[in-house]
């Protein structure tokens, strides 16, 4: 969350409930009692090892202080980060005995033996303050974890990647087990506490399927998904070629010539001199990766057959295409069947393997090769495949079967493209001292206030890497070549980030928020007040289907006086775009008296009904000010409990 987006004035009331639900990292911010150790509980009914998402939420719970059970299959090895973590316990679930039977009576003695495995280990665990659920598969995860909630009182939170009837629908479309999955997702998915799923498509078809709201989150590469060094290659290439013969190079393919008798050390892509220094081959061949579970949504034929046709165009043209090298990583079910197609082929300029990658590896070598490749053919149409967050992360560009995942940037896309437009500008201007003057008009921060903003802005993990990228944007305006763009050190670079951040203003056309407003002011009866709510809601609804995450939001600027009006909880006045363009106003909302000051609320509305202990807290983090407006001063005996600890409170009483 770059920025509080303040511009964003009406939004749809049923999104006030979920806009802190963010990700299991809020929800550990949100759900702690002051001074107690939760505990939560993860069910991933699946290699937990294959489940990165999930594995991201254990470590997010697990380092905002929460005591977290993993439950799962442990075929693959996890993250160290949660192996290794005194706050995560896992619990590895007995493996189904592999048994000849019929197809459908195998199916349901899975499911009984898998429902009573996880029903036992619920039992044996701490009661936890609420269950993620991974879904899917809903049979028999998300009805056995329902109702365990629903005795112990706990909260069921599923996170939707797929859907469990269109996975069974892919082989066997007509089986009365696919209506029966069906129903039961809908069924248990609409009585969960919340949902969270992976793309706005997803979103949209829970709503007018089941009508389940769930809250998107986008999935975002972690740490370990990034670029790296020549020498960092050369060390993997090295290490992999102990092992997968695509990687090594024999000595004698060095030409002899002064230069190669110096090398060192080479591989099939890299070669290392005696000086130290690290190079590319010019004869390398190129690379190719792909992770996959070898399941059926997943059809590799199709890149068999392109490498068939490339080793033909190959061999027609050698001296215009190079080798290939692919490699596809990962487990699962009809590895070997492609295994054996592929040992079948006579290719001559095409390799490939099917490696597995220890979890350290496999990062760096996304970061290593020159294209990645997925073939995730969604049984839904409507989930992401992770694999390629981790690809973009490392910079590496992908080749993907194409579906309509309607998938829209997340609003911090606007700041980011501010920070960009300002420097593009300096490069632009013919007066860059009266651009810095204009920047500097804003309202000032102290260094320290900058880096705070700026570690806030970005998360302790980012920031550790800023050098790194300030390396990329400094290359990419060149900055040493151009005196214009001199003040983009370092630590200016980290000023403008801040600035952006906390000054960046959400542009948002605001007619239809305006008529809302009016009319919900209206006097009227109790049926057409639901009348008019059904209505509203219903518009916002499809609105939203066109415009999605850009809802009242459609860019971000710096406006410099606006910059310099002061917060309050009871705001005398707001922003508003009365043109429906970049042109900002202030608008009173009540009479304001001479000599009193003008103040808006740097909060949208849903935080702003919040309670004086979350909006204090909201504040104080992203801002960096304790407010004492009239309101939180008449507030300052309430108890310090956020708006959520409250909810809470008020649902435990009405439990018993």
């Amino acid at each position: 969350m770059p920025y509080l987006n303040i511009g964003k004035l009406y939004a749809p009331r049923s999104y006030w409930k979920c806009f802190d639900k963010l990700g299991s990292a809020l929800i550990a911010a949100t759900m702690n009692e002051k001074n107690k150790v939760q505990n939560a509980c993860v069910i991933v009914l699946g290699d937990i090892g294959r489940s990165p998402r999930m594995q991201y939420h254990v470590k997010s719970l697990s380092e905002n202080g929460f005591s977290v059970d993993f439950i799962g299959y442990v075929n693959t090895a996890p993250l160290d980060e949660i192996r290794y973590s005194p706050n995560v316990r896992i619990h590895e679930l007995n493996p189904f005995p592999e048994l000849e039977l019929p197809s459908v009576l195998k199916y349901l003695f899975k499911t009984v033996w898998q429902a009573l495995g996880l029903l036992i280990t619920l039992i044996s665990i701490r009661k936890p303050k609420f269950i993620l659920c991974q879904n899917p598969p809903a049979i028999p995860a998300i009805i056995v974890a329902y109702l365990y909630c629903l005795f112990a009182r706990s909260k069921l939170i599923i996170d939707w990647h797929n859907y469990t009837y269109s996975i069974l629908e892919l082989e066997s479309p007509d089986s009365p087990i696919v209506r029966i999955a069906k129903k039961i997702e809908g069924f248990f998915g609409a009585r969960a506490g919340d949902n969270f799923c992976v793309t706005r498509a997803m979103k949209d078809n829970l709503s007018d399927q089941w009508n389940i709201r769930a809250t998107v989150l986008y999935d975002r590469p972690p740490q370990q998904f990034q670029s790296i060094s020549i020498q960092e290659k050369h060390d993997l290439f090295a290490r992999l070629g102990e092992n997968i013969g695509a990687f090594r190079a024999e000595r004698s393919a060095i030409v002899g010539d002064s230069e190669h008798v110096n090398i060192t050390g080479i591989t099939a892509f890299t070669e290392m001199y005696s000086n130290g220094s690290v190079k590319l081959r010019d004869s390398r061949p190129a690379l190719l990766i792909s992770s996959t579970s070898w399941t059926p949504d997943e059809d590799f034929s199709i890149l068999i057959s392109a490498l068939d046709q490339y080793e033909r165009e190959a061999n027609a043209q050698p001296l215009h295409y190079p080798d290939v090298v692919c490699i596809i990583t990962g487990k699962g079910p009809l590895k070997e069947k492609y295994r054996k197609i592929v040992e079948s082929k006579a290719w001559k300029r095409v390799t490939l393997e099917m490696p597995w990658l220890e979890n350290d590896d496999y990062p760096k070598l996304l970061a290593s090769s020159d294209l990645g490749v997925c073939l995730h053919y969604s049984s839904s149409g409507l989930d992401l495949p992770m694999k390629v967050v981790d690809m973009f992360g490392s910079g590496l560009p992908v080749c993907a079967i194409h579906f309509d995942w309607k998938m829209h940037y997340p609003p911090e896309t606007c700041g980011i493209m501010l920070f960009v437009k300002i420097v593009g500008l300096f490069r632009q201007t013919v007066e860059p001292q009266a651009l810095r003057m204009q920047l500097q008009d804003f309202v000032h921060k102290s260094v320290n206030e900058d880096l705070l903003i700026f570690h806030k802005m970005l998360g302790e993990k980012f920031t550790q890497q800023i050098e790194q990228l300030y390396e990329l944007f400094r290359t990419a305006f060149g900055v040493e070549s151009d005196e214009r763009l001199n003040w983009l050190t370092l630590e200016g670079f980290k000023s403008l980030i801040a600035l952006v951040g906390t000054n960046g203003q959400g542009i948002g056309t605001s007619s239809f928020g305006d008529w809302v407003k009016n009319v919900t002011a209206c006097e009227m009866d109790d049926k057409e007040r639901e009348s008019l709510d059904n209505l509203i809601d219903d518009l916002y609804n499809k609105m939203d289907e066109v415009v999605g995450t850009f809802l009242n939001n459609e860019g971000s600027a710096l406006y410099a006086q606006q910059s310099k009006i002061n917060h309050s909880c009871a705001p005398n006045a707001e922003t508003v775009f009365p043109n429906s363009n970049h042109v900002l106003a202030l608008r009173a909302t009540r009479d304001i008296q001479p000599g009193e000051e003008i103040c808006i609320s740097y909060l949208d509305e849903c935080n702003l009904q919040r309670s004086r202990h979350s909006r204090q807290k909201t504040l104080s983090e992203y801002y960096l000010f304790v407010c004492q407006c009239e309101r939180c001063e008449s507030q300052v005996n309430e108890p310090d409990e956020t708006s959520e600890e409250e909810d809470d409170d008020e649902d435990m009483d009405d439990s018993d």
